[in-house]
């Protein structure tokens, strides 16, 4: 199960990403600043960080690189319904893992968590034994 701190000043957005999250397993604890951002990354370990690039009190790119140099483990996806190649090209300078294009379709999401999710307790042998020759 992974523990996802999502940065999104949207309520709608941020519900939406909750409800989803949670029912994929995940944990989740929303904020919609950078302020708060910054202050539930110091206090708590998160996995992964989605982050929208347009917050009210800051840019989510420098949030990414703040909350790097305190969570070097952390994972990041950029988040926006802006979309510009330039903004694109600055947040991957921060070694993002996925950049999400608001609307996104939640399969987009769901890969991200499956990709990063720990692996199940079934054996190797089991699951093997359902894969697609």
């Amino acid at each position: 199960m992974l523990n996802v701190l999502v940065v999104d000043d949207d309520p709608t957005v941020s519900q939406v990403l909750k409800r989803s999250l949670e029912s994929m397993g995940c944990t989740i604890e929303n904020v919609g600043t950078c302020g708060d951002a910054l202050v539930r990354g110091a206090e708590s370990s998160f996995d992964l960080a989605l982050v929208d690039i347009n917050l009210p009190d800051g840019d989510g790119i420098d949030l990414i690189s703040q909350l790097r140099d305190t969570a070097p483990d952390l994972h990041f996806v950029a988040m926006s319904g802006d979309c510009t190649r330039e903004n694109e090209a600055k947040a991957r300078e921060q070694r993002i893992i996925y950049f999400l294009v608001k609307p996104f379709l939640m399969s987009e999401l769901r890969s991200l968590v499956d990709h990063l999710s720990p692996p199940s307790s079934t054996s190797d042998i089991t699951s093997c034994a359902f894969e697609k020759v």
